[in-house]
């Protein structure tokens, strides 16, 4: 049974082998994310046998269509650039390098804050590099795209997600055997408030004599048009049994009409997307409660999960349960199924007058902050003097104790 931990210094006395935290950087980058990499931080500068990876999952999203503005999110990371919406296979390319950009900026970000902690020469810091041998399943680390820093004696994956399932077959191999299974899709539906139940899909199809009608069931996964490169506003379903589609398929339908010909059914069209499992998942966007089932497949397999404050604290309006909640049942059906067992940690939520931070306003974007390595260091300060006192309802940060000296 997945095992919840509420507790700071609970959490750091525990002794784990590898920690986990993710993020999606739309363009911005938030405070919550700085709290969080300070606990892994303070975490592997006390266990320095615990490797940390950190995962940027570019194709992430909320239940939330209207948020992205009909538009994948991956194609939103240049903020003063505009949206990256690619016409043609030229565009498609710099939609990719604008991608590995980010990447690298995420790389570099975490790299100068890990250094507040890691009082080590250059040349001592080189040496560890040079010694070091990845392993076997972490055989995409030597890729630009993935890297590999070395800090408090042990070693932190930087990954890109959409990189790593490009590339990495087995892994793909294991999270499309269950996208594509029905009693998960009852797990985890729920998360982006989906009921998944079997139906038909469309119309039946007669070829010859016979008449086919597929089978259908909904998951927590959007397509993007190859037409007009829209986001279907609807969640995608898996179909099964289709004449032309043969195997394990997502789709689903563009609903951009006037502006697409797939939406509006041109000849040779009948309105769907489809995306055959069998090629890839690099070109589907995950819906971001679904995002941590990586933490069951290597190469990105650890030991805790380390989620943000809001996600422990804080409850759902309509069904009055938390994120981590949701998330903990897919998990335990991973853990029956894999024979693993996982811990997560809720780290800090950001507060003003004790009550959470709206994530909006000029001073929630990093980039708009002027002393980063201050403002990390009022979080590192924050966090130490909080080492002699027990928080059975997880930590609260005031906003104001974050930004003093830095804004």
């Amino acid at each position: 049974m997945t095992e919840l931990i509420w507790d700071f210094n609970e959490f750091m006395s525990r002794d784990f082998k590898s920690l986990a935290m993710g993020l999606t950087p739309s363009g911005h980058i938030h405070l919550g994310f700085l709290t969080t990499l300070a606990c892994a931080f303070m975490y592997i500068r006390e266990h320095p046998k615990c490797h940390l990876i950190i995962t940027n999952v570019e194709n992430s999203l909320a239940s939330d269509y209207e948020k992205y503005n009909g538009v994948p999110l991956r194609f939103q990371f240049l903020e003063e650039g505009g949206l990256i919406i690619p016409k043609d296979y030229e565009q498609l390319k710099k939609r990719n390098a604008a991608a590995s950009v980010v990447h690298g900026e995420v790389t570099s970000l975490i790299w100068k804050l890990a250094q507040i902690f890691d009082k080590r020469t250059k040349k001592e810091l080189e040496l560890v590099k040079s010694a070091f041998i990845p392993p076997q399943h972490k055989k995409w680390l030597e890729l630009k795209e993935n890297k590999v820093l070395h800090v408090f004696g042990t070693q932190i994956y930087i990954y890109s997600f959409i990189r790593v399932l490009e590339r990495d077959r087995p892994f793909r191999n294991n999270l499309i055997r269950y996208l594509v299974s029905y009693p998960f899709a009852q797990i985890v539906g729920p998360l982006a408030g989906i009921l998944p139940k079997v139906k038909n899909f469309s119309n039946t199809i007669q070829i010859k004599a016979k008449e086919y009608q597929a089978k259908c069931f909904s998951v927590p996964v959007r397509l993007y048009c190859p037409n007009c490169h829209n986001l279907c506003p609807d969640w995608a379903v898996v179909v099964l049994g289709h004449p032309y589609h043969p195997g394990p398929t997502f789709a689903a339908r563009c609903k951009n009409l006037g502006e697409c010909p797939r939406a509006d059914m041109h000849s040779g069209y009948d309105g769907y997307v489809y995306h055959s499992l069998g090629d890839a998942l690099d070109m589907a966007e995950f819906h971001f409660m679904l995002d941590p089932m990586r933490d069951f497949f290597q190469p990105f397999l650890v030991d805790c999960h380390i989620f943000g404050g809001d996600y422990f604290q804080l409850t759902y309006t309509r069904s009055g349960v938390t994120a981590v909640d949701k998330i903990k049942l897919m998990f335990e059906f991973l853990e029956q199924s894999t024979g693993q067992s996982k811990f997560i940690f809720g780290g800090p939520l950001i507060t003003i007058n004790g009550m959470k931070m709206s994530k909006s306003g000029k001073a929630f974007n990093i980039k708009d902050i002027e002393n980063l390595r201050m403002v990390f260091q009022n979080i590192v300060t924050k966090l130490e003097e909080f080492r002699s006192q027990s928080f059975p309802n997880g930590i609260k940060i005031e906003y104001t104790d974050i930004i003093k000296k830095a804004a």
